[in-house]
């Protein structure tokens, strides 16, 4: 089976050759980005943020990745890199136990990382949990608050959960408080995945980042539960895209539309296979929205 390229009736947008060098490095975001300030011909942070139903500090940080490689000029100087430090070597045995005579954090830290990972652990492991705390500056409760979790879902490296750590640590997460926050929205998004995957009758659905961001956004910013999105699903018809539903609710929620029931239909209306009916069905103008279980609402 071959391709060729459909005539194109539209606008025509022009790409810089070097653009397709750069995408093998560029997120999911940065590309969307480029792509509608080449099709607009200019910058307009807002308008991007909206199309893409993405944060305004988002299509930032997309707009200096491209201010970097040079397709960007910006009344703020570019950020100039440092080139990074070499890491110190691991703390030795002998560091450790002298810095535990000294600190008792650091036998307090060996003992429930033990505890935690049900037995003692490799000099090599010992040497990464410590140096977290002695050389990265890590909050103690921060690893251990980690360390349960990730053990917890059976990942049992500690150089995996090491950079995990190391890798909050940077982004701003620094106490164990701050950790279990960002565990819970995890774990919450997690759930919101789950629930649109069985909405969509997808239960293996793999959601991109972007895709993940709409989702949440659903739930804690528009309010919305299972009924809710279950009617912009219907609405959607054969269209059902994250990215579509996430249109009918955003207008919604700016409509001020805070449940199934209340949302009106224009010419007839939504039927349980998700095409608009014109007869039939309920006559009020109302989105008819099943219940689990097969009842009508």
């Amino acid at each position: 089976m071959g391709f060729s390229i459909s005539r194109q009736s539209g606008d025509t947008v022009v790409i810089p050759n070097k653009f397709f060098k750069i995408c093998k490095k560029a997120k999911e975001n940065d590309i969307r980005v480029a792509l509608i300030f080449f099709a607009e011909g200019k910058v307009d942070v807002e308008a991007i943020a909206d199309e893409l139903e993405v944060s305004e500090n988002a299509v930032v940080r997309a707009l200096r990745f491209w201010q970097e490689e040079g397709f960007l000029l910006s009344d703020e100087p570019s950020p100039v890199k440092t080139p990074a430090m070499p890491r110190k070597p691991r703390l030795t045995n002998r560091e450790i136990t002298a810095a535990a005579m000294n600190d008792v954090n650091v036998s307090l830290l060996t003992g429930e990382i033990q505890n935690i990972m049900g037995g003692a652990l490799s000099a090599t492991d010992t040497a990464r949990i410590v140096s977290l705390y002695l050389q990265d500056n890590l909050d103690v409760e921060m690893i251990l608050v980690v360390m349960i979790h990730f053990v917890g879902q059976g990942q049992r490296n500690i150089s995996y959960i090491e950079k995990i750590l190391r890798s909050w640590h940077k982004s701003g997460i620094t106490q164990g408080r701050q950790a279990e926050q960002y565990l819970k929205s995890l774990e919450n998004n997690e759930e919101y995945c789950k629930a649109v995957s069985a909405l969509l009758d997808l239960p293996t659905a793999n959601f991109t980042t972007s895709e993940t961001t709409l989702i949440v956004r659903w739930y804690e910013e528009y309010k919305y539960d299972d009924d809710m999105i279950s009617a912009a699903i219907l609405m959607a018809g054969d269209k059902k895209s994250v990215r579509y539903i996430s249109g009918i609710l955003k207008k919604w929620h700016s409509e001020g539309y805070k449940n199934s029931k209340s949302i009106p239909i224009e010419g007839g209306n939504i039927q349980p296979t998700g095409r608009q009916g014109k007869s039939g069905g309920s006559k009020s103008g109302i989105l008819v929205v099943p219940k689990r279980g097969g009842e009508m609402i």
